[in-house]
């Protein structure tokens, strides 16, 4: 499945994208076990759906500035969902400490150069898991 298959066409509904039960309940359960959860770019809304004002981030200050008209919608998802959206650059992963969630930008980004990207990107993930490991 595409990740944009997982959003529906209706702007104003704060929940505006489907959600797989049994993932809606493991998300859950993690939560219930203090089990750290890592969510990289889009798939950080789905946190937004299920934990209420959770602290998420799906790009960097730069890229929110940018006219990317899609990200547009998915930053008005997170926001109508609840959720606090922090901006944070491809390097720097993100810590709600109340759900024990962590997010980072992943490739939502327009300060890559286009030869670096799959690099960054791949660093960017690793500090995300690094902080996870370390919080185990």
């Amino acid at each position: 499945m595409r990740r944009t298959d997982y959003f529906t066409r209706e702007p104003d509904n704060a929940h505006e994208f489907w959600m797989d039960e049994t993932l809606n309940r493991t998300l859950l359960d993690f939560y219930r076990h203090r089990k750290p959860m890592g969510f990289l770019s889009l798939a950080s809304l789905l946190a937004a759906r299920v934990f209420q004002g959770v602290h998420i981030t799906l790009c960097d200050e730069a890229t929110r500035q940018s006219d990317l008209v899609i990200l547009d919608r998915f930053l008005a998802t997170g926001e109508r969902t609840g959720a606090t959206l922090v901006n944070r650059n491809i390097f720097q992963a993100l810590h709600d400490t109340n759900y024990h969630i962590y997010s980072s930008p992943g490739s939502m980004t327009t300060a890559i150069p286009p030869e670096r990207i799959y690099y960054n990107i791949s660093e960017g993930i690793g500090n995300l898991v690094d902080q996870m490991v370390q919080s185990l």
